[in-house]
């Protein structure tokens, strides 16, 4: 067995691969991020197509019905109670360990759980499918029977992916998180192409539900077969499950469910919140410029998921030091990822609108606030995930799910008592999370690394610089055409976002090496 090594973190410039990976541990870390991103892209450019499908074969009540049936079943995934990262985090750590053993215990009691999740979400889709009419009403009388075999087949396409959901995660658990990737785009462009296919034809709503619940099979199947190639230690069996790791497993679910719920009160709370004081039309008017945040923050989201495996196999081979450098270099990256992005929406996120939906939607500072107000918790997506891996996740998302709480009460003050509006909805929303974010998390992390202060904020500066360059083009091309017409305002982003590249390529130490010409084979 090698010896532990130092606990002293190296400087925020210092690579870290992930221990075995050796020299392609940094390869490997790229190459999931980027299979992460292309996955994401098309799952968004999906949802920006299947929508016009279908209210222009349909037509726009069909459409509604189509985005009533989603609503009534996306909840459904909660009754998992957070287990679904569990599977990712354990196998990664038995692997590391070389314990087929334990591997198969608890990825064994991760299936019980997902199983009982998905006979609870059948049954909860029946209760829903019986309440459909409720929502359709008499005057879309004639969509009844449609929208019940609607929920029924969704409820049933969210019920299999649960115990999908352990193959899922076996395979990222092996950190092949090109593998899932390729599957879901597989899916999800065969699902394209046979829902266009159906319309043509004439098919329904029902059609289109039934091509989803077909795909999830598909998707399921393809799964389980590369689950169990690149595992080939992996045997499941209820039989293996004992009280103490079923325990284990459920301990570990909920610290994730509090984040869960946390994000659940945050934004529905808020949103429930602003209708009821605003009404419908500040919704729709909030909602777009939150909506531009949020996919920023998605963006973020598949960079930091990746680390979690990292992090377990890490852990389980005593890699303190590993750990603390990783920690540092995820933070760093975050920053680099999510910086420029919140300054290309606080500084032309009002011209982005008025392209988007219209110069009614680009609500003065609206945008500002919202984007400016979640970096510090997109920055800090990398680290919450490292914190998983290590199982010691618990006490943020128990700050995240207070701080989600607070948001709910300062929105209802700000909007309901001072009367602030739209800008009181956004402080509301991000003064408590970037609290959170900015003194809570950080002393945890640093607490759980046994890193300083001064670690710490030297390395957010080594993130902060690389994006000078490309602030000072938009802040610029912002002075200097305060009007941007759409050409100007894409053009200006592009420019920016091509010097932000090429400066972070060039600052940042691990890429710097690795653009450098290496030595011929055979040379001193």
């Amino acid at each position: 067995m090698s010896a532990t090594p130092s606990n002293e973190p190296s400087p925020p410039g210092a690579a870290c691969d992930p221990p075995g990976a050796g020299a392609g541990g940094t390869s490997r870390l790229a190459r999931n991020v980027l299979a992460n991103w292309a996955g994401h892209f098309v799952a968004v450019a999906a949802g920006f197509i299947i929508p016009r499908l279908i209210g222009d074969h349909l037509g726009k009540v069909q459409l509604g019905i189509w985005d009533l049936g989603w609503s009534l079943v996306n909840s459904l995934p909660l009754l998992v109670c957070g287990v679904s990262s569990a599977p990712n985090r354990f196998v990664a750590r038995f692997r590391a360990a070389g314990d087929s053993e334990s591997l198969n215990r608890t990825v064994s009691a991760c299936l019980v759980v997902f199983l009982v999740a998905g006979l609870a979400a059948l049954l909860v889709t029946v209760v829903l499918v019986q309440s459909v009419g409720v929502f359709v009403g008499e005057k879309n009388a004639q969509f009844l029977d449609q929208a019940r075999w609607m929920v029924l087949l969704l409820g049933a396409s969210l019920a299999i992916q649960m115990p999908i959901g352990v193959y899922n995660g076996v395979i990222t658990g092996t950190q092949r998180y090109e593998i899932v990737n390729a599957i879901e785009v597989a899916g999800r462009i065969v699902g394209l192409i046979a829902f266009f296919v159906a319309l043509v034809l004439g098919g329904s709503l029902v059609a289109l539900c039934a091509i989803t619940l077909s795909r999830e099979f598909a998707v399921g199947f393809a799964k389980y077969i590369y689950a169990h190639r690149l595992c080939p230690e992996l045997s499941l069996s209820p039989r293996l499950v004992h009280r103490e790791t079923l325990k284990t497993v459920i301990v570990f679910g909920g610290k994730s469910y509090l984040a869960m719920i946390a994000e659940i009160v945050l934004y529905q709370g808020n949103r429930i919140l602003l209708v009821s004081l605003l009404g419908p039309a500040a919704l729709a008017m909030f909602s777009r410029p939150l909506g531009l945040v949020l996919a920023m923050q998605n963006l973020v989201q598949q960079f930091g998921r990746v680390m979690t495996p990292i992090a377990s196999e890490m852990q389980v081979r005593g890699s303190q030091a590993d750990l603390a450098r990783l920690l540092l270099r995820t933070t760093r990256f975050g920053l680099l990822i999510a910086l420029p992005c919140v300054l290309v929406l606080a500084i032309f996120g009002d011209a982005i609108l008025r392209l988007w939906m219209g110069p009614e939607y680009a609500v003065g500072w609206v945008i500002v606030i919202v984007a400016c107000g979640h970096l510090a918790g997109a920055v800090q997506i990398g680290p919450y995930h490292i914190l998983m891996g290590m199982s010691q996740h618990g006490r943020t998302a128990a700050a995240m799910l207070t701080a989600a709480v607070s948001t709910v009460v300062l929105s209802g003050l700000l909007m309901g008592v001072f009367k602030l509006g739209l800008v009181g909805a956004a402080l509301g929303l991000v003064v408590p999370i970037t609290f959170v974010h900015i003194v809570v998390v950080p002393a945890l992390l640093l607490h759980a690394l046994k890193l300083t202060l001064g670690q710490y904020l030297r390395n957010i500066a080594v993130g902060v610089l690389p994006v000078l360059p490309s602030a000072a083009v938009l802040i610029t091309a912002r002075t200097v055409v305060p009007d941007a017409n759409g050409i100007w305002v894409l053009g200006s982003i592009g420019i920016a976002m091509l010097i932000h590249v090429l400066s972070v390529l060039l600052w940042v130490p691990e890429l710097r090496n690795r653009l450098r010409p290496r030595p011929a084979s055979g040379t001193t």
